[in-house]
């Protein structure tokens, strides 16, 4: 989508505002955005301009929902899901590139799975 020339990514990718780095405050995560002269420049040229972040953790996070609707009550929301599959792959590879990950793939996933289930199914 940051692709098109009247979307404006913000400053960088997963900027985790309403749920880990709410506690830095408002205008910091509003200075992760373009300035409204840069927004208004492509908007006279384009005839609208949009700007947004992706963090997808706020999907499951209950907490970063009611802080977004306090917040930005009018703002629109694009959730775009993966086959968990490729996603769960594609995470793992991650890991094997940056050294994180030192167990196979399948490991990987029953370890995921029993961690999980400790969090989630059993609080």
């Amino acid at each position: 989508m940051c692709e098109h020339p009247c979307i404006i990514p913000a400053a960088y990718d997963e900027i985790g505002f309403f749920d880990s780095n709410y506690h830095l405050g408002l205008s910091w995560y509003k200075s992760m955005f373009t300035t409204r002269s840069k927004k208004n420049q492509i908007q006279s040229k384009n005839k609208f301009c949009i700007t947004g972040e992706d963090t997808p953790f706020y999907i499951w996070n209950p907490i970063a929902a009611k802080r977004i609707q306090k917040l930005l009550p009018n703002v629109k929301i694009i959730s775009q899901l993966r086959n968990p599959i490729d996603r769960a792959y594609s995470n793992y590879q991650l890991g094997v590139r940056e050294g994180h990950e030192k167990l196979s793939f399948e490991q990987s996933i029953n370890l995921e799975l029993k961690n999980l289930e400790r969090d989630f199914l059993n609080p």
